[in-house]
């Protein structure tokens, strides 16, 4: 045997020994099980950092708005985005609270929540009240917001909703506002209680003794996929009109490659080489998310899975800012 050649660390007989020595957990269970592979949860850790970077550029974009809106210079600090369960936000949640419910293609993906006396000052400016001055009397919060003060609230709410989706989706479907609620106990019907959210809060001053907070909320499916960088691609001499006219003729009836991704997971060795029929693979994306749709390696629509004639198919709800 040559010495400059390293022999195999098992021989043949010995990985098709290992292989059945990990599958024989499984050799008398055919039913369908699942395989923790990739998680909600983790997916939502994955944007904390990024909800940190936004937290910035929202926190001092409501000063600015809340100046405009109530007439009161209000101090907003940042907090630190964390994961909670539904459960628990919910349920600390105060009465009195504006709460938006966020919408992404249809489905409910999130929150954003003003605080019990801030909701009472645009309340109050809305409805074209005086500016209070520094000693008088703070108005007490709303039990809960009747459907007068949820419609005159929605106009604040939605912009609220418009500035975050503006630093927070990019590229990505936006996020539109959905219903006013009338009150905090109205949370817990609404999401499975140990949904995983990502939440980003800030700090908002009401007096110089008192503050409260404010936050939004999010679901996994509003959160994009953490993909790595890609190195940009050096730029190419322009190309005359004649030129592209006579690339697009030749190129018109050219086949491309065209994939819709479903989800991503990350694994071990160990837990593939378990997999067998009737085991189930766990992706990080929930079942309403939108699918990132590529045509030859780049991501340019968004859609979601239908059925056509029979056949599994994408219906496009977005086409990425630049895509031909």
């Amino acid at each position: 045997m040559n010495e400059d050649i390293a022999e195999p660390l098992l021989s043949s007989d010995e990985t098709q020994a290992l292989l059945a020595a990990m599958r024989s957990s499984a050799a008398n269970n055919q039913s369908a099980k699942e395989l923790e592979l990739g998680s909600t949860d983790q997916r939502v850790r994955q944007s904390l950092e990024r909800a940190d970077e936004v937290g910035k550029e929202f926190a001092a974009e409501m000063r600015k708005m809340l100046r405009r809106v109530t007439g009161i210079a209000h101090t907003v600090r940042e907090g630190t985005a964390d994961v909670v369960p539904f459960n628990v936000f919910a349920s600390s949640t105060p009465q009195g609270t504006g709460i938006g419910t966020l919408k992404l293609a249809g489905k409910l993906v999130g929150f954003v929540m003003l605080g019990p006396r801030v909701t009472v000052r645009v309340l109050s400016r809305r409805l074209g009240g005086a500016v209070p001055g520094a000693d008088a009397p703070e108005e007490e919060p709303r039990v809960f917001l009747s459907p007068v003060d949820r419609r005159i609230a929605r106009p604040f709410i939605g912009e609220t909703v418009e500035l975050f989706t503006s630093l927070w989706s990019k590229d990505d479907p936006g996020l539109e506002l959905g219903d006013v609620l009338a009150r905090a106990a109205d949370l817990p019907r609404l999401l499975p209680q140990f949904e995983p959210l990502l939440r980003l809060p800030m700090t908002i001053s009401v007096t110089p003794e008192q503050s409260e907070e404010m936050c939004v909320v999010l679901t996994s499916a509003a959160v994009p996929s953490v993909t790595p960088a890609v190195e940009p691609e050096p730029a190419m001499a322009p190309v005359n009109n004649v030129d592209r006219a006579r690339l697009a003729a030749r190129l018109a009836h050219a086949e491309v490659e065209v994939v819709a991704v479903l989800g991503h997971a990350r694994s071990t060795v160990r837990d593939v080489l378990r997999l067998n029929v009737g085991d189930v693979i766990r992706l990080n994306e929930p079942p309403d998310a939108p699918i990132r749709v590529s045509v030859e390696g780049r991501e340019k629509l968004f859609g979601l899975p239908v059925v056509r004639h029979g056949n599994l198919a994408i219906e496009v709800i977005k086409v990425l800012k630049g895509a031909p």
